[in-house]
């Protein structure tokens, strides 16, 4: 082999690890988008005052319709459906909701729809 082949194969290799790790960090950040926080039940109290002070925004409007703590809301993003309690909004934009199971927290971009639950 000579030097050239040896040059072209280390490229090569550069290219392809920076096109991996790239894909990668694409996927790390669309999983960081959610975060599910699972919760006791007995613990409810407790964890509900902390959200109120995570989320102190009590209202949102979104897609014309106003959703305020408490609601029961269907959430709806680019992967999951979600039913739960609307908690509130922070100013980081993030929407939390509350499930007989766990917190969740979503960013507002990814939300595809809230509709109220009656």
């Amino acid at each position: 082999m000579t030097a050239q082949d040896y040059i072209f194969a280390a490229i090569l290799a550069l290219i392809l690890t920076w096109f991996i790790k790239g894909l990668v960090r694409v996927f790390t950040f669309a999983a960081t988008r959610t975060t599910v926080v699972p919760y006791k039940q007995v613990e409810l109290d407790l964890i509900l005052t902390k959200c109120y002070m995570l989320f102190p925004i009590e209202s949102l409007i979104f897609n014309g319709n106003t959703f305020e703590r408490g609601m029961s809301v269907r959430v709806e993003t680019n992967r999951t459906t979600t039913l739960g309690t609307f908690l509130g909004v922070n100013k980081n934009n993030l929407v939390g909701f509350i499930t007989p199971d766990c917190v969740i927290t979503h960013e507002l971009e990814i939300i595809e729809d809230i509709t109220e639950i009656q």
